[in-house]
């Protein structure tokens, strides 16, 4: 009886290592995001042609991210209005940043325009720790 129990203990402990084994595989997964300006799908951010279409659409995102945002074709730009309220970037961790960056393909690395509607604009992130990188220009 006493091994029957053992078997049993060691057996449901090499399974519960299995599963948070497969927990911590899954929750360092980074995700990708997109932000089109003229993007006509779902406007869920997951894919270009789903993207959300303004800056204050962003959601969702957590350290490691990384948000795509339209250009335009190359050697064109693409204009997004700062929300009235300001853009304030969701932000990572120190070491696991959220990634701004202008798309990488033809279709969308242009430039990124960001029009502050006439007053000055400050990024404020949310929690800090992002980056920007591409080509961007502010208009004020």
């Amino acid at each position: 009886m006493r091994s029957f129990v053992s078997n049993n203990i060691n057996n449901a402990l090499h399974l519960a290592s299995i599963c948070f084994a497969a927990v911590l595989s899954t929750a360092g997964h980074a995700s990708t995001w997109y932000v089109d300006s003229v993007a006509t799908g779902s406007h869920n951010g997951t894919s270009w042609a789903n993207a959300w279409t303004a800056l204050g659409q962003i959601s969702g995102v957590v350290p490691g991210d990384t948000v795509y945002i339209s250009g335009g074709q190359t050697n064109l730009s693409q204009t997004y209005v700062v929300p009235s309220g300001g853009w304030n970037p969701i932000g990572g961790t120190v070491g696991n940043p959220v990634t701004y960056q202008t798309g990488q393909d033809a279709a969308h690395n242009g430039t990124v325009k960001i029009d502050g509607g006439g007053a000055q604009w400050l990024l404020m992130p949310k929690s800090g720790n992002f980056t920007i990188s591409g080509t961007w220009l502010e208009s004020a």
